[in-house]
């Protein structure tokens, strides 16, 4: 006795949740989130080698200037090699220009913040003293 699909194809539908069922069935695992290896910059008192620099934009960084330019270069003449390392001491340098530019931003910052706290508390006891006076 002969099935009535035996030597014919399954109808669409039918191969299609047999495929499904199969796919299901051997599923790999989900690939592990992007930079998910890689460590916050904000928990380390340096960065890794795998993380990416902030935008090269020479306005931004004037202190890193000639090594972005540098670098910029390097990446333009070595379009193959910059991928096996040609330029990663221009990368660490780099690395290290912006970690000195931002420790001195963040100087510059807690000062302007302590004049302003002082400036606040100035204001604070001089309205207290008005308080006192009304």
């Amino acid at each position: 006795a002969k099935l009535p699909t035996q030597g014919r194809p399954l109808p669409l539908l039918r191969r299609f949740a047999a495929g499904v069922r199969r796919r299901r069935a051997h599923r790999p695992s989900p690939p592990p989130r992007r930079g998910a290896a890689v460590e916050s910059p904000h928990r380390g008192s340096h960065s890794t080698s795998l993380e990416m620099h902030p935008p090269l934009t020479l306005h931004r960084h004037p202190m890193c200037a000639e090594i972005i330019e540098a670098f910029q270069k390097c990446h333009v003449d070595h379009p193959v090699k910059k991928f096996f390392g040609e330029c990663t001491d221009l990368k660490i340098k780099l690395d290290q220009c912006f970690r000195q530019e931002k420790a001195l931003k963040r100087k510059a910052n807690f000062e302007e913040s302590k004049k302003f706290k002082e400036q606040l508390l100035a204001y604070k006891k001089e309205m207290a003293e008005q308080d006192k006076e009304s």
